[in-house]
């Protein structure tokens, strides 16, 4: 099973079975693919008896899922992340999750399932407290920042793991996607409906960087998302002060 290929819930299932000490022989393992974002698979397996046990598969795929094969990617991320994390834990094991096997050549980690917590910026949101979140924070930026630094590392082992961990692909899809595309004409952007129905009065009053040709720029490619949220707001926000009062 190392010739890659996206696994399949049965897959990840028989992976899972091949790691030894996290569920017994006879286990009934039930699988969900729970991934929500653009890049990866990521499989929950736990046990169906409800014991709350649970391995976390994740696998890069060799393209994005929000476009499809027609933006490759290359799948040397899924072992840079990997070692990230290793690296890390061994740093700061308390405040990372354990990798616990993987498989280079299907870009599979398996790792520590961290289900049982709450994403930060939801309970941030209901207005959870978090008291010890600055002690926690200080503490891994500490001790991951300074001991993979010129200041704690052999300068020749500085640069071998600065060459290590390169990510060019990862790199230019925030450059390009976050940073750039959102406030120019780009053919990544989805724009909203509301500036395609725009009255010309209130096109003139739009900032100068929003022009009719943007907003009438062909269309986006399949499946991309709205990524021009700089652009919707400025739209809304020059309609509001086109109106008459």
């Amino acid at each position: 099973m190392s010739k890659y290929h996206p696994l399949t819930t049965e897959e990840a299932i028989s992976l899972t079975r091949s790691i030894p000490g996290h569920f017994p022989v006879d286990a009934r393992l039930d699988c969900q693919e729970i991934g929500d974002g653009n890049l990866n698979l990521v499989f929950h397996i736990t046990e169906e008896s409800g014991s709350h046990k649970g391995i976390i598969i994740k696998q890069a795929l060799p393209y994005a899922k929000v476009v499809g094969e027609s933006w490759p990617l290359s799948l040397d991320r899924a072992r840079i992340e990997r070692e990230a994390l290793q690296l890390q834990y061994s740093l700061c094991p308390r405040l990372v999750p354990e990798v616990y096997a993987f498989d280079d050549n299907l870009a599979v980690t398996v790792m520590e399932d961290l289900s049982d917590y709450t994403i930060m910026r939801r309970g941030l949101i209901v207005g959870e407290a978090y008291p010890v979140f600055a002690g926690h924070i200080s503490e891994f930026l500490a001790r991951t920042l300074f001991y993979t630094s010129d200041l704690a590392m052999n300068p020749q082992d500085k640069k071998e793991q600065v060459k290590q961990f390169i990510n060019p692909d990862l790199c230019k899809i925030t450059e390009d996607l976050i940073f750039r595309d959102p406030y120019k004409l780009s053919d990544n952007n989805n724009y909203p409906c509301l500036i395609l129905k725009m009255k010309p009065k209130t096109f003139a009053a739009m900032p100068p960087y929003i022009s009719k040709s943007r907003c009438c720029a062909k269309p986006s490619l399949p499946g991309r998302r709205r990524l021009c949220t700089a652009t919707y707001i400025q739209a809304v926000s020059s309609s509001r002060r086109s109106r008459p009062k």
